[in-house]
């Protein structure tokens, strides 16, 4: 939740201040989940997740990097089903915004 990562990234703060050293969220994301999973994160938790904690870093002036553009953390949809030699793949308009 957001509280638990302003509470986190005042540590990391308070760290930087007492140190001098800087600081990258060099990867961040949420797992999608696969069809088969029992439990696959919701959707509008992942957004959440995703925007809360890139708010919250830029807050504190650190830069970021998603983790990653395709796959189980990806920010793309399939448009149709994968091929042997074509995936066609679009952002996802709505994780986009988060970020």
């Amino acid at each position: 939740d957001k509280d638990r990562i302003n509470t986190l990234l005042g540590s990391v703060r308070a760290w930087r201040q007492r140190t001098g050293a800087s600081v990258v969220m060099n990867e961040f994301g949420v797992y999608r989940g696969r069809s088969n999973d029992h439990s696959p994160v919701p959707y509008a938790a992942r957004q959440r997740w995703m925007t809360d904690v890139r708010s919250a870093v830029e807050k504190e002036g650190i830069p970021w990097a998603l983790w990653n553009l395709r796959g189980d953390f990806g920010i793309t949809v399939r448009l149709m089903p994968p091929t042997h030699r074509l995936v066609l793949e679009d952002f996802d308009r709505n994780l986009l915004r988060s970020l």
